[in-house]
Formats: C-alpha cells, structure tokens, sequence
C-alpha cells in the first residue's frame, strides 16, 4: 500500500524504508531520533530515525486520523494521539 522512506538529502537516495499495508492516519513526529506514526488498521509504532528499525508496535483499537500532540509533565517530554481513544506515551 505504501511505506515510510528517509532520503539522504545530500544525494536523494532513500537511506531506508519501512513497507505498510494500510495508509497512515495520522501525521508523524520526531523525538529522541524516534518517528511516531499511526495508520488505519489502528496501529501505533515507532521507528529508529536514522534505520526505520521498527521500536514498537501497539495495536490502539480504531483508525488513527488525527494529529500527534506532545506536553511536558513533570519537566519531561509526553505525547497523545487521538483515535478512537486516546493513546499517551512518554519520550525520554
């Protein structure tokens, strides 16, 4: 269906890939070196900016159509995505 890719931006070439089955959902970003995404099978992950290693995986229930948010909470970085619920995960 699709799939996330890096480019190098010094000569254009992807630098890696991550293959996806179903759309994203939802605008990703990037913290720590880490890209948070969601697509429509309901999934939420999280892949190693600099390899696309796939770091986590969780299914969250629903379609994921909205945008990342993060807060700070007790001086650390913390995140939300809306889906059919509402999902919060710590960055440190």
């Amino acid at each position: 269906m699709g799939a996330v890719r890096a480019l190098n931006p010094a000569t254009g070439q992807v630098a890696w890939e991550y293959r996806l089955f179903s759309p994203l959902g939802l605008d990703c970003f990037r913290r720590l070196g880490i890209w948070c995404l969601g697509h429509d099978e309901g999934q939420a992950f999280a892949l190693q900016a600099s390899t696309g290693k796939l770091l986590l995986a969780i299914q969250a229930g629903g379609v994921a159509h909205s945008n990342p948010m993060t807060y700070l909470s007790d001086g650390k970085q913390a995140g939300g995505v809306g889906w059919e619920c509402f999902v919060l995960f710590g960055l440190e």
